[in-house]
């Protein structure tokens, strides 16, 4: 019975291993830490190791040997279809948000695009793209990128066979929304976006909920950001508005 029990956690580990190994470098992925929290995890392409992101972080947490990663955390190896499911349940979610909004109309028809895509395809596309890991010779790419671009014509610029990196940014691989907190202030300064929105009038609002808060609408592109900054700094996490509840992750600076 212990020789089983011996065996079984050597296939669990060697499993683990192989599944982290084969993951193509500054592959983003979830696990599972010692107390069934799930942590989100990069594999790190300059050190060929595991970056584990601290809560609500994307760029601050810890590095791991993948050795020591596998006795701490396991792995969640999701299937080609849950992760279809997956992505395609954010990118609807984008997509309805901003067709009852009618903001970013760019942004809605790619959210509504790449719903055809696999999500493994769409990995295969960036990839190509950006030639994560340097690993593809330009032969190889330049094949991945033809065969999508012939594909899903959606993916070229307007008028050319080029690729529209539109389609690749960061917040397509695994888009991240959240809901806007405005902090002491948040009902009356949500009351206020409604009635800007509704009226196709340009506002900033502002507030702190331990970050200082920012929302901005523009009328005349009719496209709404929103901000958290890092007190005094002008440094933070900046979002596209969906509408005058929820943001899109886009970047952090």
């Amino acid at each position: 019975m212990e020789n089983i029990i011996i065996n079984k956690a050597i296939e669990e580990h060697d499993k683990n291993l192989a599944l982290i190994k084969d993951l193509p470098l500054w592959k983003k992925f979830e696990a599972l830490d010692s107390e069934g929290n799930k942590v989100r995890c990069i594999k790190d392409g300059k050190q060929e190791e595991v970056f584990v992101c601290a809560k609500g972080k994307s760029r601050y947490g810890n590095h791991w040997s993948v050795e020591s990663f596998i006795a701490y955390y396991k792995p969640l190896n999701l299937s080609d279809e849950d992760k279809d499911k997956k992505w395609h349940k954010k990118l609807a979610t984008i997509e309805k948000r901003l067709n009852a909004s009618g903001l970013w109309p760019e942004l809605r028809e790619i959210a509504h695009n790449l719903q055809a895509m696999t999500k493994k395809e769409f990995d295969m596309l960036v990839n190509a793209d950006y030639n994560l890991g340097r690993k593809l010779d330009d032969a190889e790419r330049k094949d991945i990128l033809n065969s999508m671009l012939n594909k899903y014509p959606f993916l070229k610029k307007p008028g050319t066979n080029e690729l529209n990196r539109l389609y690749t940014e960061e917040w397509t691989e695994e888009p991240r929304t959240k809901s806007m907190n405005f902090g002491a202030w948040h009902q009356s300064s949500s009351e206020n976006i409604k009635r800007a929105l509704n009226e196709k009038r340009s506002v900033t609002v502002r507030g702190c909920n331990g970050y200082d808060v920012t929302f901005s609408y523009d009328a005349d592109s009719n496209k709404a950001w929103y901000s958290e900054e890092y007190k005094g700094t002008g440094n933070g996490h900046y979002y596209l508005a969906l509408d005058g509840t929820m943001a899109l992750k886009y970047e952090d600076d």
